[in-house]
């Protein structure tokens, strides 16, 4: 593996695995400062990792250097979408380039699977801006599996100070769909259904049966609300675009809301349907091909969506919870 001269426009999609905090450190402050030479836009969102309080000692007074008061890494379709509208507003704007750092915490609950879908959808929805991002990753504390994974997410990576072509890297779709990065079937759902739907003829009438299910669960109201419709959005889109019977199950713990909808249409073969509203810059005036807004919608409205063809229908599951839930013991 040798040096490799990074593509003089478009996406720059680096991956750094350090050992140490010292090791993040000496690559991410002079990756900033190349940012601010260059007169971009430089996103730092690393959260609560000890690099961010260096990092804003050193760059406090850079108005080109952004750190975000929220949580950027909560879901992965909302950090893409953060980003997206972070970029078209300032390429219309006339902003240079782009670049970030992106700190993923693992131990949010959420399966690490939607991780690596997360940055294999970044090379696909970012091909054509003028943006370079560098994902840094613990080989201390994470697990094996998750680095190889990351590995192959990634076609840079940075080692010693220098930018490497990635000899593992796998193309976006076929890294999305390799059977190993399924996500887990979660525990739920080897458990009885508290909601069970064979036959789905009127979403609004569907919304007033999620409803009443949902009343003993401790997430707050807007995410039960956001779910229902979530869940309602996703049935509308089977009726519409699938074949009937359109059936829907619900499950609930006092952290958690899952539902399946399922159809007996081919479904949908894209694994990265709804991750963006379209896929193309304001500079570009490029769009996505991809139809979608819908899924793109409920996405949006919970923290997993992911679907799967079996010999009971195409089925697409949909999870809330408030933090850490069960899931993060199957992952």
């Amino acid at each position: 593996m040798s040096p490799a001269a990074a593509p003089a426009s478009g996406l720059v999609h680096d991956a750094l695995f350090y050992d140490d905090d010292e090791a993040l450190l000496a690559t991410a402050v002079p990756f900033v400062r190349e940012g601010v030479e260059r007169g971009e836009v430089v996103l730092v969102n690393t959260g609560s990792h000890p690099v961010t309080a260096l990092l804003k000692a050193m760059f406090a007074e850079q108005e080109s250097v952004l750190f975000p008061n929220a949580a950027v890494y909560a879901r992965p379709v909302s950090a893409i979408d953060q980003y997206k509208r972070a970029l078209d507003t300032g390429l219309a704007d006339d902003v240079p380039a782009f670049r970030a750092i992106g700190h993923i915490d693992f131990g949010d609950g959420l399966p690490w699977q939607e991780w690596v879908r997360y940055e294999a959808a970044v090379n696909l929805v970012f091909a054509d801006y003028p943006f370079e991002t560098m994902c840094p990753y613990d080989s201390r504390t994470l697990a094996p599996e998750i680095i190889t994974a990351m590995k192959q997410a990634h076609p840079w990576l940075l080692q010693d100070g220098r930018r490497l072509r990635n000899p593992e890297y796998v193309d976006p779709v076929e890294l999305a769909t390799k059977p190993e990065y399924a996500e887990p079937v979660h525990p739920l759902q080897a458990t009885p259904p508290e909601l069970e739907l064979d036959e789905i003829t009127d979403v609004r009438t569907l919304r007033m049966d999620l409803y009443p299910v949902t009343i003993f669960t401790e997430l707050p109201r807007h995410k039960v609300d956001d779910f229902v419709k979530a869940v309602s959005a996703i049935a509308s889109n089977a009726q519409i675009h699938g074949e009937e019977p359109v059936c829907v199950r619900l499950w609930t713990t006092p952290n958690e809301l899952l539902a399946t909808v399922t159809d007996q249409g081919h479904g949908v073969d894209d694994p990265f349907k709804g991750y963006a509203r379209s896929i193309g810059n304001a500079r570009t005036h490029s769009v996505s091909t991809h139809e979608g807004l819908g899924m793109w919608a409920a996405r949006q409205l919970c923290d997993i969506l992911d679907y799967e063809r079996t010999d009971d229908g195409f089925t697409v599951r949909l999870v809330a919870y408030t933090g850490n839930d069960a899931w993060a013991d199957h992952t």
